[in-house]
């Protein structure tokens, strides 16, 4: 009797582990479809219908009924998925794509009558479709040339993990929704890494002062990382750029062209090359530096800062950070 108890008892436990096992099976293929019909928003990649034409190249989505004319610029896009015209919105996971590239993703309320009625801060909560999930971030107003008037906030959308995705915009009294497939970011076949040298980066930063003392508009916006990969580019007044109309690559160039109206000369004093960072085709090249900076609304004045370099095998180099500051 006890014998027959305890095989009872062997069998039972067999079949909690296998109705288990399938249940777990039967939970990630439901999850796989769950993802697969994923009803993700449709990317264009037609000029978006705002007035900033710097815009005009990237890839956007709009956001769902009643979003007041939201638009979101894709601008960590990859090659791959425009070649292909990958229709549906797909984000990585964990704010970075790939090659290093952070998600980032600018937000506008285009709609006439969203005009005023965005707040200073846009709140992003993201609720997950296929299975129990959330997050939430919050990202500063920004302004730029052509916004006309189009409540704007720049990102760095961190999804926590794959699946379907529903982001949920709040600010003012303006409200939006967008649904994104998240997707990991796998590094697929290795790459050769390509380093920078000591004298090409000084000589790229050379070149920037240069152009920058010239006024050399189409030199400028060659020297520096396009969408998605420029970081930032920030100073203190006059002409104070901080987080986060640092990190707005199509007003770079606009705030050249002012700071050369008002007569500002970059003295570089000294640099230094500081080594190579990374891997694979995001490996880049550090420095610091040391320059004077004079204008109209300037005394000259002494200022130390740093930046880093893209040194890719297969198009020129280019600064993607530049920061600098008061000695």
């Amino acid at each position: 009797m006890l014998v027959n108890a305890k095989v009872a008892l062997l069998v039972v436990s067999v079949l909690a582990l296998l109705v288990a096992g399938i249940r777990e099976e039967i939970g990630k293929a439901s999850d796989a479809r769950a993802v697969a019909l994923c009803s993700s928003a449709r990317v264009h990649y037609t000029p978006y219908p705002g007035g900033d034409r710097r815009l005009a190249m990237l890839p956007w989505v709009r956001g769902g009924q009643r979003s007041d004319g939201l638009v979101g610029f894709l601008r960590y896009w990859p090659e791959n998925w425009r070649k292909s015209r990958l229709a549906s919105a797909r984000i990585y996971t964990g704010g970075a794509a790939p090659t290093g590239y952070s998600t980032k993703i600018l937000w506008a309320f285009l709609a006439p009558s969203a005009k005023s009625r965005g707040g200073g801060r846009l709140v992003v909560r993201g609720s997950r479709l296929d299975r129990p999930g959330s997050f939430r971030q919050e990202f500063a107003a920004i302004s730029y040339k052509g916004q006309r008037g189009a409540p704007s906030y720049a990102s760095i959308i961190d999804v926590p993990a794959p699946g379907c995705w529903r982001l949920q915009l709040s600010t003012g009294d303006l409200r939006a929704s967008v649904v994104f497939r998240a997707v990991r970011a796998e590094s697929g076949e290795p790459v050769e890494p390509r380093l920078c040298t000591a004298g090409e980066v000084e000589t790229l930063v050379q070149r920037f002062v240069g152009a920058f003392n010239t006024g050399d508009i189409d030199e400028l916006d060659d020297l520096f990382a396009q969408e998605p990969e420029f970081e930032w580019y920030s100073t203190d007044a006059p002409g104070q750029r901080f987080t986060p109309v640092a990190n707005d690559r199509p007003s770079l160039v606009p705030y050249f062209a002012g700071r050369h109206a008002l007569g500002e000369q970059l003295t570089l004093r000294s640099f230094r090359f500081n080594g190579n960072s990374g891997t694979g085709r995001r490996s880049y090249g550090n420095f610091e530096y040391a320059l004077t900076r004079s204008a109209q609304d300037l005394d000259p004045t002494p200022y130390r800062g740093k930046g880093a370099a893209l040194c890719d095998p297969d198009r020129p180099d280019v600064i993607f950070v530049w920061s600098m500051g008061r000695e």
